[in-house]
Order: structure tokens, then C-alpha cells, then sequence
């Protein structure tokens, strides 16, 4: 799954799969950004990689959350911040791409909130009172 809006937008669609498929891998590219993405999650195959920044990372783990289908990340985005809180931000991508094989699984849980305005799930943070006011 490839955001290629994430970040600075330096990361085409081809220097992903170059690089997949110099580790050995087959790959099938997706972009959450196209319509009916969610259906290449339905057989995902052996692994999911989101390649893009948080807002990429949270739509897809949203979408996988509850099934045993691992996912790892290619952090392409500005900040980050799911990618730094699991020690692989500032990895290069080929580098992360070559330890899939021996990669460490880790679980990551998905929150859920709910308000008397609103309720839903979320991957990175919740926030509430006034910087949230500010911020919508």
C-alpha cells in the first residue's frame, strides 16, 4: 500500500517495487489513494507494506484491525510518528525491506474512543479539550 503524496513525495511507485523485488520479493502495489484498494486486503498475501506517512499507516491498520495479517511499514511521510514509536523511522527503505525475512513481529493495538458527539477507532493519538477545538 503506497501513499505517493506522503512527505516530500520523493518515492515513486517504481523505486518501491525496485526495491521489493531486489530483496526477492514478489509484490503487488496498491495505493489507499485509488478506488477499491481495500479489496487487495481481502488476499493480501504474506505481508502488507505501507509505504507513506501516519494518515497511510492509520487508514491501513484500521482497515486490517482484528485479523492476523502482518504489516510493516516503509515510514515516507513527514512525521512518522507510528514509525519512531516502533524503532524504524530514519531506516533507509531498502534496509528495512532486507529484514523482513528475520523481522521481529510485534502486536499494535488499535484504540477506540467514544464521546457524546463521536465515536471511532485510532492508531497514534486521541485528543480532546481545546487544542482539538483548535485544530478543527
Amino acid at each position: 500500500m503506497h501513499n505517493p503524496g506522503a512527505g516530500e513525495e520523493d518515492h515513486s511507485r517504481e523505486d518501491l517495487l525496485r526495491a521489493v523485488e531486489a530483496a526477492g520479493h514478489e509484490v503487488m502495489w496498491h495505493s489507499p489513494a485509488e478506488e477499491g484498494w481495500e479489496e487487495a486486503l481481502e488476499d493480501p498475501g504474506d505481508l502488507v507494506a505501507v509505504a507513506g506517512g501516519d494518515g497511510t499507516v492509520r487508514t491501513v491498520f484500521r482497515r486490517l484491525a482484528g485479523s492476523d495479517i502482518p504489516v510493516t511499514l516503509l515510514p515516507l511521510g513527514s512525521a512518522n510518528n507510528i514509525a519512531t514509536v516502533l524503532g524504524i523511522d530514519g531506516t533507509a527503505i531498502e534496509r528495512l525491506v532486507r529484514g523482513w525475512e528475520a523481522g521481529e513481529r510485534r502486536s499494535y493495538a488499535i484504540g477506540h474512543f467514544k464521546s457524546r458527539a463521536w465515536e471511532d477507532s485510532f492508531v497514534e493519538t486521541v485528543g480532546g479539550g481545546i487544542f482539538a477545538q483548535l485544530l478543527a
